[in-house]
């Protein structure tokens, strides 16, 4: 936004008092998470709707302005790795109880190999958002620029959509186990393998929708997907495809160039308004 058309920008704080309400809302999660107190059973619809929020806002006003690519990679790395550290606790969560099932010389069951197999994706997609932010070009280093096209950019936004319904089945996943272990009647009783995979269908169907094909096939076709256009940008950005010759001009940021216009309008008032007292006398 500090770039953006000094238009947008008032159009934006237009919204101020339903952006203070998203931001409490916001502010209410990071308290519990400064407290060591969020839970499975908290409700995550309040940051769903900040969220819905905050797209409108960018399709709204935001989505034809220009903006930093560099900025842009930089917040995609700070998704893929925190999207990858959420994965990797719910999926090692769900491995512990799988093992307890375990029955030695027996084969893991189809949905414990399926684990297994997106617990190595995520680590492939740890790999390459960290070499994607290794190789972005750093705030201080003024005369390297990247421009993505637009297929790359559709890509990307592919890649996040894909692991925020990894994320969010995987939380319904873990929801949904924890809930049935309190309901278990005996302390040695456990979940069965049967029970984990009956929740994860559940999981794919509420967070897919219409487009769940089961966890077998949603779940690894995000993952793979998501890999697979990471690995491109990754190997893009080390091969220079993304790297621009065109020379950055530097804008006054928006703010700064309505508080011009304002002192402007004031100025002009200040001589229509001397004007009109001679006119007086």
């Amino acid at each position: 936004m500090e770039v953006c058309n000094p238009d947008s920008l008032r159009q934006i704080a237009s919204t101020y008092h339903d952006l203070l309400t998203h931001e409490k809302s916001l502010d209410f999660l990071i308290d519990l998470l400064q407290k060591d107190q969020l839970h499975d059973s908290l409700s995550l619809n309040a940051l769903d709707k900040t969220i819905s929020f905050y797209e409108h806002i960018y399709k709204s006003y935001l989505s034809e302005e220009k903006f930093s690519m560099s900025n842009y990679m930089r917040d995609l790395t700070r998704a893929v790795l925190y999207s990858s550290d959420a994965l990797q606790i719910d999926t090692q969560r769900i491995q512990v109880l799988q093992k307890e099932n375990e029955q030695p010389g027996n084969d893991q069951s189809p949905f414990a190999v399926l684990v297994k197999r997106l617990i190595d994706s995520n680590e492939q997609i740890r790999a390459q958002g960290g070499k994607i932010n290794r190789l972005v070009p750093q705030d201080e280093d003024k005369n390297r620029l990247l421009t993505l096209d637009s297929n790359s950019i559709s890509s990307i936004e592919a890649s996040i959509r894909n692991l925020d319904r990894l994320t969010k089945t995987f939380h319904e996943i873990c929801s949904g186990l924890t809930t049935q272990i309190l309901l278990l009647s005996d302390a040695n009783e456990r979940v069965s393998t049967q029970d984990i995979e009956n929740i994860a269908y559940q999981a794919c169907d509420k967070v897919y929708k219409k487009e769940d094909s089961g966890p077998y096939e949603s779940l690894w076709d995000s993952m793979h997907e998501t890999v697979s256009i990471l690995t491109t940008i990754s190997n893009s950005l080390e091969t220079g495809s993304y790297d621009s010759t065109t020379i950055e001009q530097n804008s006054k940021q928006s703010i700064y160039l309505i508080a011009e216009q304002f002192k402007t309008s004031i100025n002009q008032s200040d001589v229509i308004r001397s004007k009109l007292e001679l006119k007086e006398e």
